[in-house]
């Protein structure tokens, strides 16, 4: 007998399941983009009077638990847009997943921010952009780490997206953070752009514009970058240097980084310094500036440079600490490769102590003497007076010639022998824009190597090195004459300024750091890096190591007593070492000459970097570390001495 029941219709099945499919996508993207502050402009070319802003189809939402969508459209009758309410954080409010509210908080955070900062620097006030594009992991880590800053608010976040990333709009929603989008340009004042520095500074250019024109009433706000991570005093900084930057014409920028902060090379976080040189990562700008001088020339490309300018700088500084505020955790980017994370940025310090009220002795400022360390941060009173321009010549001056503690030395190996001195180096400069000498001195410390130099002020510098303050004082410096007079008579000679070959050493004291994610090897003679990684280690060559390698220092260090001299050459096998003559060789060459991966010669062996990219999840376990070591702050007030 014949089965009659009708068989299921499978292509009725499909369509039905490929229309819910479809409804569901549709009320997916409805429902994200209902929650999106999303500002749009026109596409192309900017308008040079208004950084492109419609202000006309623009509208931003009043402040409240939840980010508002904005309503874009093309009608120019649309009301002004309003105004975004920079809010103080209240008691009972907190940001997600972080630890406690401030109701919460150890007293002592209150009862400092009541006595000592006023209203208008409420660390909970700062309007904070975070400049993003399209690294999800790298902001969501950005995210979860401002949750465990002091006094954090969300509600003045905002992170600023250049371009529209369905995935950066889901982490914006997961941690309620209004989101504001900039449109890719492909022109800018009708030529293409070329260069992702280009977009970044566009894209810079966009962010202050925006806020100090749609934000009336604030007159700074903190710049953070999405691959950044933040101390737990990050906002309690901003608090106490603030007024600074519009008190005292003299300051130009207030930075949360130190740009040479590395482990080893920094100590205390109540020390807050000035540097002619712009330090770019997690600042403070005033809307004076902007409005008044930089809106009208913001460089097309390389923003940061611009603002290092002399001419855009006009002999003014900005304030950094010590102890940085600020870990950058971006490996990759634009500008950044995993050697140069390793070289300067992996092992920088970064402030584990929230209570850490700034500055030095006000008691004994007031008596006109300078007590830096040994303060009791719960009793003592600190002071930021020294910071003034003309007191900070004084506080220079005195740490370069009138302190007890203060030692001359020519020889950096002698640095070892004393603690908790302020020893000073003098040294000569032939030509002050390529600056030969710094370079070497730099190599030996582990410094950045650029010229300008980073973290100097008026020809000085200074650092921590086997537990003492190193000043280094170039001939250029005001403060290098009196120093020079003063040293003679302790030196008890004529010559006091330090021989730079001594730099040249292999340093006798070393910096704590991490191991290196990069394996460094030597090559079989006439064998390329190429083919030495690969048959070694399984790995590829990595190529943005040899700019560190190609160097007398590194050489010496891997190829040890085999290398018996050093000297440049011409050659995309360098650095290497001469299989016959023991002569090892760093690269001067250019162009085709230029140290390549695949290079070989027949005589000689190879310094060989060696690279899995799989081992930077190393790097993000570690920032997990980072996030870690803030949680305990808000409760806990006794110092983590570093």
């Amino acid at each position: 007998m014949m089965n009659t029941s009708r068989k299921p219709n499978l292509r009725k099945i499909l369509l039905y399941f490929t229309i819910i499919l479809v409804v569901l996508y549709l009320g997916y993207n409805i429902y994200m983009h209902s929650y999106l502050f999303t500002f749009r402009f026109k596409k192309g070319t900017n308008n040079n009077n208004n950084n492109g802003l419609d202000n006309n189809n623009l509208e931003i939402p009043q402040e409240n638990n939840n980010p508002t969508p904005i309503i874009n459209n093309n009608n120019n009758n649309n009301p002004p847009p309003t105004k975004i309410d920079v809010k103080v954080l209240k008691d009972e409010q907190t940001g997600k997943d972080q630890i406690l509210n401030p109701k919460d908080y150890h007293p002592k955070y209150n009862e400092f921010v009541t006595n000592n900062i006023p209203s208008e620097y409420h660390p909970s006030s700062f309007l904070i952009a975070i400049v993003a594009t399209k690294r999800p992991h790298y902001l969501e880590a950005t995210l979860r780490s401002l949750q465990q800053v002091l006094y954090y608010n969300r509600q003045n976040t905002f992170i600023y997206q250049y371009g529209d990333d369905k995935v950066i709009n889901q982490i914006a929603r997961k941690y309620s953070i209004n989101m504001v989008h900039n449109p890719i340009l492909t022109q800018y004042e009708g030529r293409n752009l070329v260069e992702g520095a280009e977009h970044i500074s566009l894209h810079y250019k966009f962010i202050l514009g925006h806020v100090f024109e749609n934000n009336p009433n604030i007159k700074h706000f903190i710049i953070v970058e999405d691959d950044m991570l933040f101390a737990p005093d990050f906002l309690l900084y901003f608090s106490q240097t603030a007024k600074y930057l519009h008190e005292d014409s003299s300051i130009y920028a207030i930075s949360a980084y130190n740009d040479n902060g590395m482990k080893g090379k920094a100590k205390y976080d109540n020390l807050v310094y000035r540097t002619d040189f712009f330090i770019g990562l997690g600042w403070l700008v005033s809307r004076n500036h902007w409005m008044k001088e930089w809106k009208f020339k913001w460089p097309r490309t390389h923003w940061d440079h611009f603002l290092r300018a002399d001419q855009n700088r006009q002999g003014r500084q900005i304030i950094y600490p010590e102890v940085p505020r600020i870990y950058h955790s971006g490996y990759t980017g634009t500008h950044s490769t995993v050697a140069l994370y390793e070289r300067y940025f992996r092992n920088h310090l970064l402030n584990p102590n929230g209570f850490s009220p700034l500055g030095i002795s006000k008691e004994d400022f007031d008596k006109g003497k300078y007590k830096l360390y040994g303060l009791d941060r719960s009793n003592d009173k600190f002071t930021l007076e020294y910071l003034r321009k003309d007191n900070y010549n004084e506080f220079i001056k005195y740490l370069i010639t009138k302190s007890p503690s203060t030692l001359y030395l020519k020889d950096p190996y002698e640095i070892t022998k004393y603690t908790n001195r302020n020893i000073v180096f003098f040294y000569e400069v032939i030509n002050r824009q390529v600056n030969e000498e710094w370079v070497a001195i730099s190599e030996y410390f582990e410094l950045w190597h650029s010229i300008p130099i980073r973290d100097e002020y008026d020809g000085v510098m200074h650092f921590r090195w086997a537990d003492n303050l190193v000043i280094v004082v170039a001939s250029y410096s005001p403060f290098y004459s009196e120093g020079v007079s003063i040293a003679k008579r302790s030196l008890g000679t004529e010559n006091v300024n330090a021989p730079i070959s001594e730099f040249k050493k292999e340093p006798n004291w070393e910096t704590p750091k991490k191991p290196s994610i990069i394996d460094i090897g030597i090559s079989n003679v006439g064998q390329s890096c190429s083919s030495f990684c690969k048959s070694k280690y399984n790995l590829d060559c990595y190529r943005f190591s040899f700019e560190e390698l190609n160097s007398c220092k590194y050489l010496k260090r891997h190829f040890g007593s085999e290398c018996k001299s050093c000297g440049p050459q011409t050659g995309p096998d360098q650095p290497a070492i001469d299989n016959e003559s023991k002569e090892c060789y760093y690269n001067t060459g250019k162009g085709r000459f230029m140290t390549t991966c695949e290079a070989s010669h027949p005589r000689t062996k190879r310094l060989c970097p060696c690279f899995d990219e799989n081992k930077t999840i190393i790097l993000r376990q570690e920032w997990e570390d980072i996030i870690a070591q803030s949680q305990k702050s808000s409760t806990e007030i006794t110092p983590i001495i570093l």
